[in-house]
């Protein structure tokens, strides 16, 4: 079948003496069906249209809930799920599965005039199902848990920002919705020499305003090592509360997500006007070749879609460089977001404008991923 996004969609013509034989019947009806198709993959993109809550069981077994709702998968097949569904995981081996939602025809009237076997109708179904591993056939992720193995229960995330093992993780859950301009893919930087993931929350708080205010689609990739980062994200989130020994080999990585049109933003996690991590992040710049510059008022990224004179204050001293594809938050705008640090509540203006002003990165990155994937053709004769 063509693709609605990419392909040429045929149109019949009807003249007096049209011979009408399957073919022809066939191409007349997929004429409305392929720009519905278009209509919803391009005009409401891929995703959660409405609904398809997936919650726990209640008590807590191995049964997940999946609510009525309405989804659109990445080929622009509409899937309806119109009442409460319920799927236990099979699954008793520990590691990351995958809950997902596809869409499915079901032959219907099997006795036609082409014989036996041959159907004659197709009912518009779905179907539930867990993987192992990323499933790269069409489909829309309802949820995906961490399993420690055997048969413990599954439950709610209590901190749906960062779900724990046999916890429901819905972060990856992407909504439909909107004029779709493009997509935006964020995630959160895994080095090496890193113990655990620092503001967890950043990536997920951006996704859910760039959704919300703006004509853009957000998805979050997860915890990533730059190596896996090419070709999957437009912004990398990298943040830390102290040095970093960066290895070689995360470098090069970083400097291949670099070169492919990615975007790296640093935020350093601290309470006084010492910030060890930004001298990390500067000798990390050094060896990409680039030196950061302070982004003063009239700076791209000050100017739209959020208009500011100079970069929102955070939670801490600092300020805001950038370089060709990558930008230091000095201002930890990390626990900005989480509300500032522990006793320093900020204030709702303070939050909304690194909000507003990480929207105008997140912005920004996309624009540098397109412009450097599409060089080449710029330079054709």
């Amino acid at each position: 079948m063509t693709s609605p996004a990419n392909g040429t969609i045929t149109r019949v013509v009807p003249v007096n003496g049209l011979l009408v034989d399957a073919d022809l019947w066939a191409t007349a009806h997929d004429f409305h069906r392929l720009h519905q198709q278009r209509h919803g993959l391009l005009l409401h993109g891929p995703g959660i249209a409405v609904g398809l809550e997936t919650v726990a069981h209640d008590p807590p077994n191995r049964t997940l809930i999946i609510y009525p709702g309405l989804a659109i998968d990445p080929s622009g097949n509409t899937i309806l799920l119109p009442e409460c569904e319920r799927y236990t995981v099979q699954t008793d081996q520990p590691g990351p599965i995958y809950i997902i939602l596809q869409f499915r025809e079901v032959a219907s009237g099997s006795r036609g005039p082409s014989g036996p076997g041959v159907p004659t109708h197709l009912r518009e179904a779905y179907r539930i199902v867990e993987s192992r591993t990323p499933v790269t056939d069409p489909h829309v992720e309802l949820a995906r848990i961490w399993l420690t193995g055997g048969r413990e229960p599954i439950g709610d995330a209590p901190d749906p920002y960062s779900p724990g093992p046999n916890q429901i993780d819905l972060r990856h859950r992407v909504e439909a919705g909107g004029l779709a301009r493009g997509e935006i893919a964020i995630g959160h930087a895994w080095l090496d020499a890193m113990p655990a993931p620092i503001h967890p929350a950043l990536p997920l708080r951006l996704i859910r305003a760039l959704s919300d205010t703006t004509s853009y689609r957000a998805r979050f990739i997860g915890q990533v090592p730059p190596a896996e980062a090419v070709g999957a994200c437009a912004l990398l989130y990298l943040a830390s509360q102290g040095a970093l020994a960066l290895s070689g080999a995360d470098v090069e990585g970083l400097r291949a997500f670099l070169d492919a049109g990615g975007t790296i933003v640093g935020d350093g996690c601290h309470t006084g006007p010492d910030d060890a991590f930004r001298d990390t992040f500067n000798d990390l710049a050094y060896k990409l070749g680039r030196t950061l510059q302070p982004a003063d008022r009239g700076a791209p990224l000050l100017r739209g879609p959020h208009l500011f004179s100079a970069p929102p204050p955070g939670s801490a001293p600092g300020g805001l460089a950038i370089a060709d594809g990558l930008i230091y938050c000095g201002a930890d705008y990390g626990c900005a977001l989480e509300g500032g640090q522990p006793g320093q509540p900020l204030d709702r203006a303070a939050i909304r404008g690194v909000l507003e002003l990480m929207v105008n990165i997140a912005l920004a990155a996309y624009q540098r991923q397109r412009t450097v994937t599409f060089a080449a053709d710029r330079r054709a004769p």
